[in-house]
């Protein structure tokens, strides 16, 4: 998640622009280039789902 709040980062600081890596085809495929809210609350999300999935015990069927 981490990882993921730090592309998001970089896009709402528009460090392509910062870096002067504006005419790169490439930057925009590795960092994006645009900054979304709902891309954050969707790492969010997902990353609590996995935790809420990984906490949970483990259920065996029932032996008949």
């Amino acid at each position: 998640m981490l990882f993921s709040y730090l592309i998001e980062a970089s896009q709402y600081f528009n460090l392509i622009h910062h870096l002067r890596m504006d005419n790169s085809k490439i930057a925009p495929l590795i960092l994006g280039n645009s900054f979304s809210w709902i891309a954050m609350l969707a790492y969010t999300l997902g990353t609590g789902v996995i935790f809420m999935l990984q906490s949970s015990p483990v259920v065996s069927p029932p032996i008949h």
